[in-house]
């Protein structure tokens, strides 16, 4: 009662008045749906939009953040995720998205940058929690953009809030590449994908069996071999289809492997290193996650460059105390030296 009788006696030069009132009520938006209150939420931001109608006719100037309406749009997003309206609230965060990156501005605007993070970051995972688009258009579409957005914006204007943005957008993708790794590789591992390689390879050797007979059949005279030069042609163009698809399907399967777990590593690192210790979050899930993939492929052929690498380069930059509840499995894996140990871990 007490806002609507202030927002009905607004006029011009009450500027404290209009900053109250627009603060309060955005403010009680997100503690309403935070507490479980969709519903008073949305009241709340009709009400500040009621404000804001306000603001415009009483030909005041804006004292609310210029940005305000795509904010309220993205706490429209977040209430319809609250509300179980999963394709509005991705809609909206798609909309704010694609908007922001596409809107050609010159001048800096952290908070418009900020606003794009955040629309990207809630999109990707909301779509990752329901399967909604392919795992590889989520990665690069979505957590990829909002890390590297988050960084870029801490880089820009370090603050407490944005080196929480970018840890958390680091943390989400690194565990989205965790995920979409440990997947392909326990594809990998399956005796079904074994039996797949065992088909492969009998395939390609079939085709040198195929190709070693048609070169015979074309040396000998067209007249007496014809009908069977015309069959081994057309073998060996199918063979040569399904044999291409095969390589086609095993290189990327592995560079699938390298990049997911490339990107895991990386992603870990990048937030360990910029995490504040005020963060909330589960941190260390995120450790224990960080070094068991480590562990795992720190000796396998395909991924040992690659993890080794990227810890030995990150390590010293990220705080031992991270560590500590991890220190006995770490001390368990340590042994002598070896002498082809390159890396200089010393794991077993």
């Amino acid at each position: 009662v007490a806002l609507k009788v202030l927002t009905n006696n607004f006029s011009s030069g009450q500027e404290p008045i209009a900053n109250a009132l627009t603060s309060h009520i955005y403010k009680s938006i997100s503690v309403y749906r935070e507490l479980g209150h969709p519903d008073a939420a949305k009241v709340s931001l009709s009400s500040l939009r009621s404000l804001m109608q306000v603001f415009q006719k009483s030909r005041t100037e804006d004292h609310s953040s210029g940005n305000l309406p795509l904010m309220l749009r993205l706490e429209d997003a977040k209430i319809m995720k609250s509300q179980n309206d999963l394709d509005g609230a991705i809609i909206y965060c798609k909309m704010i998205a694609n908007y922001l990156t596409n809107a050609t501005n010159d001048s800096v605007d952290i908070e418009r940058d900020q606003i794009c993070a955040e629309s990207l970051l809630l999109g990707g995972l909301w779509m990752a929690q329901h399967n909604v688009d392919a795992a590889e258009s989520i990665l690069s579409s979505y957590f990829e953009k909002a890390a590297k957005l988050a960084m870029h914006i801490h880089q820009k204007a370090p603050s407490n809030s944005s080196v929480h943005r970018a840890s958390m957008a680091s943390f989400k993708l690194g565990e989205f590449a965790a995920n979409l790794f440990n997947s392909v590789d326990a594809r990998v591992s399956s005796e079904a994908w074994k039996r797949r390689i065992i088909v492969a390879k009998e395939r390609k050797l079939e085709l040198q069996a195929v190709t070693a007979q048609l070169t015979k059949l074309q040396k000998k005279s067209r007249a007496s071999n014809e009908a069977a030069t015309t069959d081994a042609r057309i073998i060996h163009a199918t063979l040569s289809r399904e044999v291409e698809m095969d390589d086609r399907e095993l290189k990327s399967v592995e560079k699938s492997i390298q990049r997911y777990l490339h990107l895991a590593v990386e992603s870990y690192c990048s937030a360990l290193k910029l995490c504040p210790t005020t963060m909330t979050a589960n941190v260390a899930k995120h450790v224990f996650q960080l070094i068991s993939l480590w562990f795992k492929n720190s000796q396998r052929r395909e991924t040992k460059d690659i993890v080794n690498e990227l810890l030995k380069s990150n390590l010293s930059q990220i705080p031992s105390y991270r560590f500590v509840p991890l220190t006995y499995q770490l001390f368990s894996r340590i042994d002598e030296m070896q002498e082809d140990d390159r890396n200089g871990f010393g794991f077993q």
